[in-house]
């Protein structure tokens, strides 16, 4: 199955980024390690290649099901659908110039 990197920005109570054929964002609350999202509101574009925007419409689904989080050295892992998932992101650093 071909992928795509997704990517996930947060700031200011709002999460964004790519998904894959789409670029996203949406409202996050955190209490404790608890972490829920509101509505995703997202571009409506189809991507060419199925799989991409199958594996699109699993990330969307993942993060509407978040449970925990946690964030350990550079990475954050969201679990999802009860725990029997989880989402791993790696932090990058990018500099302007």
């Amino acid at each position: 199955m071909e992928s795509s990197n997704v990517t996930l920005l947060a700031a200011d109570g709002k999460l964004g980024g790519f998904a894959g054929c789409n670029s996203y964002v949406r409202a996050y609350e955190i209490s404790g390690n608890q972490l829920s999202f509101h509505a995703i509101n997202s571009t409506l574009m189809t991507c060419v290649d199925g799989q991409i925007m199958q594996q699109e419409r699993h990330y969307f689904d993942a993060l509407q099901s978040a449970g925990t989080f946690e964030v350990k050295d550079n990475h954050l892992a969201i679990t999802y659908d009860n725990g029997k998932g989880v989402l791993i992101f790696e932090k990058v650093v990018t500099t302007g110039g």
